[in-house]
């Protein structure tokens, strides 16, 4: 769980500079060094979360980051109504859908708490123009 705590909000972190680099403009990039990554392989994280954009930003953004520290990342698309069980039952290491007060309503009988912000996601309605009905 310790490497969960440090590789999340660096993934968080790494998010907006990485993935978004196409509609920014900028050639600017960050780069983030390890001097204890021996290149050997040190397991597998798995991370449950919602389809669009959680799931997209794990698989294209941050899969690759945490490769470079040498973890391997498993992405399971989740219903998030389900989410918090499967951590708590220990199927997934986190989810990566909610927000911290989602979280707090969370009555399971395990504890979960937030290793890092998640960025909400603006929801937006339209309406199509009124037609009559006859």
């Amino acid at each position: 769980m310790k490497k969960l705590g440090f590789i999340l909000p660096l993934a968080a972190l790494t998010l907006l500079a990485s993935c978004n680099s196409e509609t920014a403009g900028s050639s600017s990039a960050v780069s983030i060094t390890y001097s204890s990554y021996s290149g050997e392989k040190k397991g597998e994280i798995s991370v449950c979360a919602s389809e669009l954009p959680h799931a997209k930003i794990l698989n294209e953004c941050i899969a690759p980051l945490v490769a470079e520290d040498g973890y391997s990342l498993k992405v399971k698309v989740l219903d998030w109504t389900i989410q918090n069980d499967a951590v708590a039952n220990g199927e997934y290491d986190a989810n990566y859908f909610e927000h911290v007060p989602y979280l707090k309503t969370y009555a399971g009988t395990t504890a979960l708490y937030a290793a890092c912000k998640v960025p909400e996601s603006s929801v937006t309605y339209y309406k199509r123009k009124n037609r009559l009905v006859k």
